[in-house]
């Protein structure tokens, strides 16, 4: 009887187990090339979402600009209509309008 199973000669095994040797580091090898490529993904997945978040800061501080902007445009139009009276002259109207009611 041989002490060897399924009567394999010491070469088979030898090359069986190299056989599986590479296998094992052909899948480390996988595996670490993976790891890096999902690594490298995260990595330009994160800058991408810095520049959107800058981008999208830089847009609300325009609008915020372009915002104040109008507010000032529109105020400036406001004051430069001309009141037919001054503050004075409405508190006495307005008296005048009481004492004849």
């Amino acid at each position: 009887m041989s002490p060897l199973p399924f009567n394999l000669s010491q070469e088979a095994i030898e090359v069986q187990l190299r056989q599986r040797l590479d296998l094992q580091g052909a899948h480390r090898s996988y595996i670490e090339l993976k790891a890096k490529k999902d690594q490298a993904e995260k990595d330009e997945e994160e800058t991408f979402r810095q520049q959107m978040m800058a981008k999208f800061a830089e847009d609300d501080r325009i609008e915020q600009m372009n915002a104040q902007k109008r507010r000032m445009k529109q105020l400036g139009e406001i004051c430069n209509i001309e009141v037919p009276y001054s503050a004075a002259q409405l508190c006495g109207l307005v008296t005048d309008l009481q004492l004849e009611h």
